[in-house]
């Protein structure tokens, strides 16, 4: 699963690594298989779930999963 999420202060992250804007469609394009989870702040603006929305309507054929909170790791 990629887990992808974006901060209150512009950043986005992968498993905790910050990933520049400028590389999140590289990066989902070097990782086709994983499911994309996106985990947007409640505070951040709208434009930043559209933005990774639209990438992954190129980059994963429209398909993502919003989380409102990260899974808990399993046993």
């Amino acid at each position: 699963m990629t887990n992808s999420k974006k901060s209150l202060d512009g950043k986005y992250f992968f498993n905790d690594q910050e990933i520049p804007k400028e590389e999140v469609s590289r990066f989902l394009s070097e990782h086709p298989d994983g499911t994309l989870n996106l985990m947007v702040d409640e505070k951040a603006p709208f434009e930043a779930f559209v933005y990774l929305a639209d990438l992954a309507k190129v980059n994963r054929e429209g398909r993502f999963v919003i989380s409102t909170k990260a899974a808990a790791p399993q046993n």
